[in-house]
């Protein structure tokens, strides 16, 4: 086999660097646990997703918009929807510390 890089797991990250890597030139296989996306065993079974951006590492939800962003150019050099945004309610007690991460991706509610 012949490449540059090997990318193991094709969900959103792994299809993400595939994509980007051979923008770049690169010769990339990809490789799945999963006969095909969309089927059980795989990380993509069906067709809704939640893209979320917030992870319990920063890396992660840096990783994320990278893949969106990279989503987002292949939908347009397609003219297929890849992704269509919607909404997602986190619930935390007033005070958590997990609000101050929260409040970075979306709007903050009171219970009114």
């Amino acid at each position: 086999m012949d490449c540059d890089v090997i990318v193991v797991g094709l969900g959103c990250f792994g299809l993400g660097a595939v994509y980007y890597l051979q923008s770049q030139g690169l010769k990339v296989y990809g490789f799945d646990k999963a006969p095909a996306s969309g089927v059980l065993g795989s990380g993509t079974v069906g067709n809704g997703r939640i893209w979320r951006y917030l992870h319990n590492e920063e890396r992660y939800a840096k990783m994320q918009t990278e893949s969106a962003e990279i989503f987002s150019q292949l939908s347009q050099a397609t003219g297929l929807e890849m992704l269509r945004g919607g909404g997602l309610l986190y619930m935390k007690p007033v005070g958590h510390s997990d609000i101050k991460e929260f409040v970075k991706y979306g709007e903050l509610l009171s219970a009114k």
